[in-house]
């Protein structure tokens, strides 16, 4: 018998759903104030460590379910932080308050819409530096089956 914690039936469910149409996403999108300094990845790596704990099902991947079993989270002893956080490549245009927001929400859905990996947990963190004047954004992706919507 396993003794990885099953995944709720409530949460298993988002997985029984998801489709490459149709990910099974939460998140949110945090507006940083950078005219102090800019974070860098490092920074956002150290909150999300310090964080990590308290974060239920953040650093286990999912076991697949078997016809009789539902799916089970797997305690991974250490996390890949090169592909759970990120910086944005394709910082939008901050030209105008118009460009800069059209762009971050063009970013906003590309993320939304890419389904995460099950072979890690299901997570990601994109910092997007210059987005405005003194602004960055920091972009959060869940899995709904780790995170609910409000919860998160």
């Amino acid at each position: 018998m396993s003794t990885a914690p099953r995944v709720q039936a409530s949460d298993a469910f988002f997985l029984y759903v998801e489709s490459p149409a149709c990910p099974q996403l939460v998140g949110g999108v945090a507006i940083l104030d950078t005219s102090a300094a800019t974070p860098s990845r490092e920074d956002l790596v150290g909150v999300v460590r310090a964080h990590l704990p308290q974060l239920a099902g953040s650093g286990r991947r999912l076991r697949p379910a078997r016809w009789w079993l539902r799916p089970r989270g797997v305690e991974l002893p250490q996390l890949d932080w090169d592909r759970h956080v990120k910086v944005s490549e394709t910082a939008p245009m901050a030209s105008t308050p118009d460009n800069g927001e059209a762009g971050l929400a063009a970013l906003v859905a590309d993320i939304q819409a890419t389904p995460l990996p099950v072979d890690r947990p299901m997570w990601r963190l994109v910092l997007v530096p210059g987005i405005g004047p003194d602004k960055a954004a920091a972009i959060l992706v869940a899995h709904h089956a780790i995170a609910d919507g409000f919860g998160t």
